[in-house]
């Protein structure tokens, strides 16, 4: 992933990411989790290694396991079904 980056960079953005780079090759090693879905639909989680992030996007070093590729759609929430009973308005004392 990192040479892809490199590659849109321009010279100036190639020195700043290349100090980046050198900064956090000392740096912890942090793991993530994402979600995709199977042909079946089923969720399916790929552990990664993580790289740089600004908060909002998060660069993919490496699948440790599981199965992620570029362009992957990935699961961000959950919806939990409302049973009917629990659907039904409950009265409120105030």
């Amino acid at each position: 992933m990192s040479a892809r980056i490199i590659d849109i960079l321009d010279e100036r953005q190639k020195l700043v990411y290349a100090r980046i780079l050198a900064e956090a090759s000392g740096r912890e090693t942090t793991r993530g989790t994402v979600w995709t879905r199977d042909a079946a639909g089923q969720p399916v989680a790929a552990e990664l290694v993580l790289g740089l992030s600004d908060g909002s996007a998060t660069e993919v070093r490496r699948v440790l396991r599981g199965a992620l590729e570029e362009g992957d759609e990935v699961l961000i929430g959950t919806v939990r079904a409302i049973s009917p009973a629990s659907s039904r308005s409950r009265r409120s004392l105030f």
